[in-house]
């Protein structure tokens, strides 16, 4: 009988320990009109299922600016993150460029989202001995949107080492050589949208339609051919 209540208890501890983790999951609102991203998001989740690697997956994302890098790594965030103990999306690039955010508390955040504790960051090596020491052990989804420098990405997943096997880091950037210069596996490009698509795009935003009314036919595919496939130029 003591065994039998010690086995339930451990089950019930299971259950409410998969319902916290369901009730903290972060959705993240990705774009109005997200055309095209379903095939491109089925295609990087292959990718980060890998298994052909004892240690974290780490996955670079990049592609020239406005072509959706963070749209797409939202998208995988939101689909993918409930298989993971905690997740974080840190938008490294333009938040610490403009001095709004500094990486100490980057750092903080990306312990806070994973953890769901708040933990006090001193300086830059003190976060990045707190990153190795308290997320080894855990199973963690982090997303480091729109970097631009190397030690940014150290400083926040520097290594291999820093994570166990069934981790996954993503990075989104425009330039490929500094995801050469990291710990990357698997690089993914992101192509600029097909005419269709950009027509389609262009539609939603323009008449609330994936189709030009007649009479907008000719004007909407001169401005989707000056876009050149670009989402963000498509939206704006």
């Amino acid at each position: 009988m003591v065994v039998s209540r010690c086995h339930e208890a451990k089950f019930i501890e299971v259950i409410i320990q998969e319902v916290l983790r369901k009730l903290n999951l972060k959705y993240i609102d990705i774009a109005r009109h997200p055309v095209g991203i379903n095939s491109c998001v089925s295609k990087l989740i292959n990718k980060l299922a890998w298994t052909g690697s004892s240690d974290a997956i780490y996955v670079g994302i990049w592609g020239v600016g406005g072509v959706g890098k963070t749209t797409l790594a939202k998208a995988i965030f939101n689909h993918i993150s409930s298989n993971f103990d905690g997740s974080s999306f840190l938008d490294v690039g333009s938040q610490v460029s403009r001095g709004d955010i500094s990486l100490v508390a980057l750092q903080e955040k990306l312990l806070k989202d994973t953890l769901r504790e708040k933990i006090e960051v001193s300086c830059v090596d003190h976060g990045i001995h707190l990153i190795k020491q308290r997320l080894q052990s855990k199973k963690v989804l982090i997303v480091l949107d729109d970097v631009a420098d190397v030690e940014k990405i150290y400083s926040l997943a520097g290594g291999k080492h820093w994570f166990g096997p069934d981790n996954r880091i993503i990075i989104t950037t425009r330039d490929e050589h500094l995801l050469k210069c990291s710990t990357g596996d698997v690089k993914y490009e992101v192509k600029c949208m097909t005419e269709s698509e950009s027509l389609q795009l262009f539609c939603w935003h323009a008449f609330k339609n994936p189709l030009p009314p007649e009479d907008f036919v000719e004007i909407s595919e001169s401005l989707v051919t000056y876009a050149q496939g670009l989402p963000l130029a498509l939206e704006v």
